[in-house]
């Protein structure tokens, strides 16, 4: 009677593992290898085996099979059990196998972000150092605002304006050019239609009223995107003490 409790016990257990191995399956641990594959196929064949035993141990059931089957039942519940362990102690070791080389790749990337983010704040305290505004915009071809991201805080010193003012209205920096300038600025502006790189000097009033001399460089790069015309990345300085100089 023990025996049977017992193995009904390991039975039940042994299923519970199996559903929950299989649907554990899709996992990210398990998709580093086929380690899921052996553990739920020696816990089948395992439980396999304990519901064979059970069979046995059960003498109505005994007493209604004939000889033969009843000599097969007898081979087959200890080599099912016995393919089992082994099936489940393949799965566990490449299992294990598949974790441990997660986690080393896991540290790989840990270690490679960390590295990244080293050299993106070196970046950063080197363009904040320059005495220049770092900036791309994409232009689209649907009609939708042109995305302006800017590398650096320096636009606020120069005009006055946050990055998030500019983000928020790409149609700001130009608004703030100069009337005499916004001709040549139209000029310009058509040779973005063909990637060409240009340099430009034009006043842009700051926040406070004041006019300030900058001067652009500015480079187009085509890119494979039905929406997008091109990409633009560029510097601005400004130049108002040399133009004033230059009145003097």
């Amino acid at each position: 009677m023990m025996h049977i409790i017992s193995s009904a016990l390991i039975s039940l257990a042994t299923a519970t593992g199996l559903a929950l191995l299989w649907r554990a399956r899709n996992a990210e641990i398990a998709q580093g290898g086929d380690g899921w594959r052996y553990l739920i196929l020696g816990f089948a064949t395992f439980l396999l085996g304990e519901i064979v035993g059970l069979v046995l141990v059960s003498v109505s059931i005994q007493e209604s099979l004939p000889n033969s089957i009843r000599g097969i039942f007898i081979a087959l519940s200890p080599i099912a059990i016995v393919v089992g362990l082994l099936l489940v102690a393949i799965g566990l070791y490449k299992w294990l196998s598949a974790a441990q080389a997660l986690l080393s790749e896991s540290n790989t990337v840990k270690k490679s972000n960390t590295d990244l983010r080293k050299r993106v704040s070196k970046d950063e305290t080197l363009l904040s150092m320059i005495p220049a505004v770092f900036y791309g915009a994409t232009v689209f071809r649907s009609g939708k605002s042109p995305k302006v991201i800017f590398e650096n805080t320096k636009i606020e010193e120069i005009l006055g304006y946050r990055m998030e003012e500019y983000e928020a209205n790409p149609h700001l920096f130009a608004s703030l050019i100069h009337e005499e300038d916004r001709p040549q600025y139209a000029s310009d502006g058509n040779e973005f239609w063909y990637g060409k790189e240009f340099i430009e000097e034009k006043r842009f009033q700051h926040k406070n009223g004041e006019y300030r001399w900058l001067r652009r460089y500015l480079k187009t790069f085509r890119i494979e995107d039905d929406d997008v015309i091109f990409n633009c990345y560029g510097c601005l300085f400004d130049i108002t003490d040399l133009k004033q100089a230059e009145v003097r």
